[in-house]
Parts: structure tokens; sequence; C-alpha cells
């Protein structure tokens, strides 16, 4: 959150002069302590690899255990402040298995960290930023990061967020190369690798780019029966960077995309161009008391009567925090549907009301969760019976859509998210029964019209696991059958004809995806398209199913085939 006109006026200039934006704001949370905390590293060799662990790993180790001491920066206050000297694993162990559920306590504002002249500084307390603590393995050269576990709970997920200056160190004149260590990780499928690699974002230079190299994950052998994996252990996610002195880098999981940032486009949009076109409201506060925006769009200059008769199209978005790609697709959207001259935007906001919040976890945005709000809940299995203390905002919205099926239909619902282990973009329907076509029409025309969305990765129907999902309760509960989640790939699409082939996102090709969604919802809803694409797929269904049933008889036919030969067979040897 912005806290003083000088911040405000910073963060405007760094997020509207640069040519790939980046939210950075100081929050009012402690997270950072300057003061270094030395280990002592007596029977280190406890910290072995063992066969679980690959060459890597050990490689690792080594570097750990040729060190005389280690310096630990606790970049948060919730957890011990003093390390005994004990066994670096054993306190690893110690702290990635901690029962502590994180809290908000003590909200006081926290000026920039103090800068030490020679000392490379880490720093997550912004929004978003998440993290925890910082290990010196070898000076200005190598260093383990811990991420923080998520507000509300004691679980770490994927999503990582903080920055690193590196002052000028007269010492280190040769040395232009740092290594990191993120060491609890939760999974051990990630998209990063040598064709997509971790993301930073250079302050001097003030831009994004995936300028890391020697970027893998691996099995570290840190347990925790707790995670989900096969190894129930975490995993360290390895990377490199050559880095300048005097420079401030920020480092992320995906582009962030933070609160402050949604406030400051959406401010861009209320102007007199388009006060016929667009109307800004609240749903209403996050228990962090933060305003939940949400805007309607449409053609405000029509007659009464023909806004009335005009049917919803409504859209969500971030109700997972960490899923930041989700906020640049529906950007993306809103960006079409406002646009002055364009006929097809012209049309659909003569025809529809489009009723768009584009971020639900707000608090879990600002405080860097990516996946629950600051109670712990994911919000995402909170549409059964919401409730005003754990998920107001999810209650609220489920309001607003009932207010707005006593005035009109909502014809189309779509929750855009993020997904982390997952390439392209593709969606999630719900088949309804009796008309099971019509539910796939919408994916097969944004897959003629988006180069990144992959029809085969797209499921059109509601498993036991997604039943308390925003788009199941829509269907289910308000009855409308084009009920969809949108997913895009937190970091890389695939060559259309090569699928081994990947390139990582950016942030222009999020936001085609939402122009390319607005393309097709044009297409869905123009009638004689419909019905030419419905029969299309009709055709092909049948194709699909003739041609099952003459491989089925082909099948018979060889078995027949097989036993007659078995029988002659057998013949032969009585």
């Amino acid at each position: 959150m912005i806290n003083n006109h000088n911040d405000l006026n910073n963060y405007k200039k760094l997020v509207l002069n640069t040519s790939e934006e980046i939210p950075y704001s100081r929050i009012k949370n402690t997270m950072f302590c300057t003061e270094a905390i030395k280990i002592n590293k007596n029977n280190m060799n406890k910290y072995q690899q063992n066969d679980s662990m690959n060459i890597l790993n050990n490689n690792l180790t080594n570097n750990i255990n040729n060190q005389k001491s280690l310096k630990v920066v606790y970049h948060d206050k919730y957890f011990k402040e003093n390390i005994n000297k004990i066994t670096y694993y054993e306190e690893l162990v110690s702290i990635l298995n901690n029962e502590q559920l994180i809290t908000l306590n003590d909200l006081n504002y926290i000026k920039e960290p103090f800068i030490n002249s020679n000392k490379i500084i880490f720093d997550s307390n912004f929004e978003s930023g998440n993290l925890h603590m910082s290990i010196e393995l070898e000076e200005l050269s190598e260093y383990d990061l811990i991420i923080r576990p998520e507000f509300g709970t004691n679980k770490v997920y994927q999503w990582f967020f903080f920055s690193v200056y590196v002052p000028k160190n007269e010492n280190y004149i040769n040395n232009k190369i740092l290594k990191f260590n993120i060491i609890n990780i939760p999974k051990d499928k990630s998209q990063f690798n040598s064709q997509c690699p971790v993301l930073m974002y250079n302050t001097t230079l003030n831009k994004w780019s995936r300028n890391t190299f020697n970027v893998f994950i691996y099995n570290n052998g840190i347990k925790n029966e707790k995670l989900k994996n096969e190894y129930l252990a975490y995993f360290t996610l390895t990377f490199s960077f050559n880095f300048e002195f005097n420079t401030k880098y920020y480092f992320a999981y995906s582009y962030p995309y933070t609160y402050t940032q949604l406030k400051l486009y959406l401010n861009t949009l209320n102007k007199d161009m388009y006060k016929n076109i667009i109307k800004f409201g609240k749903v209403g506060l996050t228990i962090n008391k933060n305003i939940i925006p949400y805007i309607v769009i449409t053609n405000f200059n029509s007659n009464i009567n023909e806004i009335k008769k005009r049917k919803c199209v409504f859209l969500t978005s971030r109700i997972h925090p960490g899923e930041t790609s989700s906020s640049y697709v529906i950007q993306g959207v809103i960006n079409f549907l406002i646009n002055i001259k364009n006929k097809i935007s012209i049309f659909l906001r003569n025809k529809y009301i489009f009723k768009i919040i584009p971020m639900i976890n707000i608090d879990g945005v600002i405080y860097g969760n990516y996946r629950t709000n600051i109670k712990g809940r994911d919000l995402n299995r909170m549409w059964v019976e919401p409730n005003e203390i754990h998920s107001s905002c999810v209650l609220n919205i489920k309001k607003l859509i009932q207010f707005t099926l006593l005035h009109r239909e909502i014809e189309f619902y779509c929750d855009f998210h993020g997904h982390s282990n997952k390439s392209n973009c593709f969606l999630y329907g719900c088949e309804k029964k009796g008309v099971q076509n019509m539910e796939k029409i919408f994916m097969k025309i944004l897959q003629k019209n988006n180069n990144t969305f992959d029809i085969n990765s797209c499921v059109n129907k509601i498993n036991q696991s997604k039943i308390k999902t925003g788009r199941a309760i829509l269907k289910n509960e308000f009855k409308i059958d084009l009920s969809y989640c949108l997913e895009s790939s937190m970091i890389s699409y695939t060559n259309p004809i090569n699928s081994k082939k990947y390139f990582p996102f950016n942030i222009e090709k999020y936001k085609k995806i939402g122009f390319d969604f607005c393309l097709s919802l044009n297409e869905l809803f123009d009638s004689n398209n419909f019905n030419r694409l419905l029969n299309e797929l009709n055709t092909f269904n049948n194709f699909l199913n003739i041609t099952h049933q003459i491989n089925v008889n082909n099948e018979n036919n060889n078995n027949n085939n097989n036993q007659n030969n078995n029988k002659s067979n057998n013949n032969i040897f009585i």
C-alpha cells in the first residue's frame, strides 16, 4: 500500500515509465531484520546426502562445509530471532517444519532497510514480497533463501518475490556472479529450465528479463511429511545471474501484479472519454479493510429499455493471489472492451453488460500469499457456504450474482487463474447432460484465435475436487451453463508445431489472451457462427463415433480370428 504522496509519485513514475511494469510499494508490515546471525557450523558432517539426494546437492554440501560460519538474516519477525550452535541441516529441518501459524500482528510501517556500505541486502518489505530468511554460504557469491509460509497457515507454495541490492565492494571487483538457492520449494514439477529461466528485474535498465542461468530444481532431502509430493521432502530451486554493483534487482516466480498496480490502472480508466462506457463500484471490504473494486462495462448511452434487455457476462480474477498472470489477462479483456473505435468492442458493449471483479483476494496479494487469504482459507473452495469471518469477499460476490439475476440473465461466467505446472492457456468447463457440445464451442473458437491456447489441456467436466469452485457453483447453483475457468501458465507456452519447444510468457502475451478472449466471445454470441461451429462439432463427433465403432468391430473381428486360429492350432496338438 502507498503510504505517502512522494511514494505514490515515485511508484507512478516507476510503473508508467518502464517498458514492462514492476509493481513496488512499501507496505505496513514488519518483514525485515538487518542484523545478521552467525551460525557455528560444528558437526556439519550431519548435513550429508542420503540416497535420495543427487550429485548437485552434494556439491551444495561441500560448499557449506568449506565455510567457517554462516550468516543468517531473518526478513520477518514471526520466527525465533536467535539460532543456537547446532548444525545447519538440523536448523533447516526445524525451520521448515515449523507448526506456527503466521498471523498479521503489529503492522507498523518500516522504513527502507538500512543498506550496509559493503554487504548485499535482501528485502521483501513490499507488496507481494515473501522472503523469510537469507543464509550466506559464501560472501557475495552464494546464498540459501527460505520463502515465508502463507499468512494464516504454516504452508509454503511456489510463489516468491524479493529484491537484492548489491553495493559497491572493492574486494569483489572480479566476482560478478551471484547464486541463489531457494531451499523450501514444495513441488518437484517446475517449468523453469534453460528455455524459461527465472524472472528478474533490473532497476538500472528498468525492465524485466530472464537473464538468469544454471537454473534447475532438485530434491534437497529436507523431509516434511505434510508435503504432497511423492518424496515428502522439499526441493531446491537454484539459479545464478550476473550483477552490477550499486544496483537493485527483483526476482519473482512470475510477473507480479499488486493491488496498488490495479488501483493505478483503474485510475487511468476514470476519464471523461470512458464515462459512458465504464462505471466503478465496490463489492465490499476484505478482512484487512481493503476495498474490492468491480467495474461495469456497457454502452450507457443507450436508452434504459435497451439496457434492461441486455444479458450479463460476469468475470472474476485473482481469487488465488499468487496467480498473477490472470491479472494481465483480465486487463487485456478490459482494454479490449473499453476500446472506443473497435467495432467488435462497440458490438459487445451494445449487446451485453460486463461485470468484472479484477482482484478478489486482495489481502493475499498484498502480503505475498500464493493460494490463500490471510485467514489461511482457499477462497476458491469457499463458494458453497461462504461466511463473514473467513470468506466475506466470496459471500459478497455471491450476493452480487444473486442481485444481478433478479434483473437479467447471466449468460456467461469465467474465473481467471494462473497455472504453475502446465504450459499455454486452456479452459476448464462444465459439461451439461444433453447439450454436450455447447460448452466445447467456446474452446474451439479460442483455439482458433490464440496460438498459446491448448485445447488438449481443456477439461469439460467438474471433478470431485472442484465441486466447491466458482465455476462449479455458478453452473450448479445459479444454472449458468457457460461457466468456465481460464487458466494461463505462469511461465511458458509451447510451439504449436513442436510441443517440446518452450517460450517464456511476457506481459503482452498475457494481455493478448484477454484480447483474443473477447474476439472469441463475439464469435460465440454470433448466432450464425455459433450454429456453424455446432454443426462442425457434431459432424466431427459423429466421425469420431463412427471411427470408434469401426475400430471396435475390427478389434472384435481380430479377436474372433485369433480364437479360430487358436482352435485350429490346438487341433494340431490333439
